[in-house]
């Protein structure tokens, strides 16, 4: 059986990165995932790159840090967990969505 990462992902996909972002993993290797995301058409995936930012939220300032964790935040849970709900981490989660 063969596996293609990029392919056979079933679920949302988000990439963050920052534009100044050079030391760890440069923009462009995001960049590229993006093209290569793109490319298969079938992926389910949000790029936000944000401007200024370095690698991580920590190398902005204080108030666009808190911003971009609470959006991040936002976006995972918007997100349908799927056939059966959200997995049993062994307490109680509830769900609710009015949409």
């Amino acid at each position: 059986m063969e596996f293609n990462l990029i392919s056979d992902f079933s679920i949302p996909i988000l990439i963050v990165h920052g534009s100044d972002d050079r030391d760890s993993v440069p923009v462009e290797a995001a960049r590229e995932l993006v093209r290569l995301l793109e490319a298969e058409g079938e992926v389910d995936f949000e790029y936000w790159e944000i401007p200024e930012m370095g690698h991580g939220p920590n190398s902005l300032d204080e108030e666009r840090s808190e911003l971009l964790r609470l959006a991040i935040f936002n976006w995972l849970f918007e997100r349908d967990p799927g056939p059966g709900g959200p997995p049993d981490f062994g307490g109680s989660i509830t769900q609710s969505r009015d949409r």
